[in-house]
């Protein structure tokens, strides 16, 4: 343990007399290294987070208008049927109003 010490004791020591000025260019390169990296990485996972959000709502979509459509059909094919029966103004109006929208 003291051999640990020593050592490290050593390497503190030879770095007192450096310029912390001196690591300056190296460390800045690594951080922008490091921040364009960290960047790509949080890009990639917001497109992923976009396409999974695209997905589930192209999933969402495809369902509620197939359980829409259904009886809707039902309602205009009902709508197409009541006004080949004898029925008045007002209701002739009603179903052509239904079969436009």
């Amino acid at each position: 343990m003291t051999k640990y010490k020593e050592i490290h004791e050593e390497e503190a020591v030879s770095l007192e007399g450096i310029p912390s000025t001196s690591f300056s260019p190296f460390y800045n390169q690594d951080l922008n290294h490091l921040t364009a990296f960290g960047n790509s990485v949080m890009a990639k996972v917001a497109r992923l987070g976009t396409k999974l959000a695209d997905n589930a709502r192209a999933n969402f979509i495809s369902s509620i208008s197939h359980e829409l459509r259904s009886p809707l059909y039902g309602i205009l094919d009902s709508c197409e049927l009541l006004r080949d029966t004898e029925i008045n103004t007002f209701q002739l109006s009603m179903a052509q109003t239904i079969e436009t929208r």
